[in-house]
C-alpha cells in the first residue's frame, strides 16, 4: 500500500482494521465498531484507488484498467446495515448483553 502513496502508519491501520474488523464480524463481537472500521476502509479504498476507474469491476481483466468501486460500494452498504442493526441474536454481542 505504501507503493500506492499511502503513508506507512495509515497502511498499517488499514491492515489492522480489515483483519480485526473481519474477525469481529465473523464471531459477532463488537459488531458496530467492526462495521464502522470496515466502512472507513471502504470509503478510503473508493476515494484513493477505485473511483478513477468508474463504477463497474474490470470483469474482462483488461490490462492497464483497474477495478471500479462497485464491490466496495456493496461492502460499504453491508457495513452500514450492520452498524445500524447490530449483530443479531446469534452474535457474541447478544450473549454479552441481550
Amino acid at each position: 500500500m505504501t507503493s500506492m502513496g499511502l503513508p506507512a502508519p495509515i497502511a498499517y491501520m488499514v491492515c489492522l482494521f480489515e483483519f480485526l474488523g473481519c474477525l469481529g464480524l465473523i464471531v459477532g463481537l463488537l459488531t458496530r465498531l467492526d462495521a464502522l472500521a470496515i466502512a472507513i476502509v471502504m470509503v478510503g479504498a473508493i476515494a484513493t484507488v477505485h473511483a478513477k476507474h468508474g463504477f463497474f469491476l474490470n470483469w474482462e481483466l483488461e490490462p492497464g484498467k483497474g477495478h471500479g468501486f462497485e464491490a466496495n460500494l456493496a461492502y460499504l452498504t453491508m457495513a452500514a446495515a450492520l452498524f445500524l442493526d447490530g449483530g443479531g441474536m446469534l452474535s457474541l454481542d447478544y450473549l454479552i448483553s441481550p
